[in-house]
């Protein structure tokens, strides 16, 4: 018997119960397409496969859930974020970490983009 058609399987973690608890103390589900959004907005403009995308938030994911912590940080999570987006786009790391990091003035913002070669 010939089927003469391909197959193929993703794995993905599914997350039913992590919750993260942003800087302001509330506690919400742990979103996917939430990361995935703010993953997209640091790759705004930018050519970049879905692929690449999906991994990394794939990734990110796999990371919180073996943090072990429950709730985790938004904090943590983009450290998180930040960690994966360095190996993938120098660019969207600076673009997320601007997004994501408190800098206290210009100059830090400035220091950063410097010690990350493109």
């Amino acid at each position: 018997m010939s089927c003469n058609h391909r197959f193929s399987t993703t794995e993905e973690v599914k997350v039913f119960d992590l919750m993260v608890k942003k800087r302001n103390g509330q506690e919400i589900l742990f979103s996917e397409k939430k990361l995935e959004q703010g993953v997209r907005k640091a790759f705004n403009k930018r050519r970049v496969d879905n692929a690449k995308i999906a991994k990394l938030v794939q990734d990110v994911t796999e990371d919180a859930v073996a943090y072990g912590k429950n709730p985790i940080s938004s904090i943590k999570i983009g450290k998180l974020v930040l960690k994966h987006l360095e190996k993938v786009d120098k660019v969207a790391f600076i673009c997320y970490s601007a997004m994501f990091s408190n800098f206290e003035n210009v100059d830090d913002f400035i220091e950063l983009v410097k010690s990350k070669p493109v």
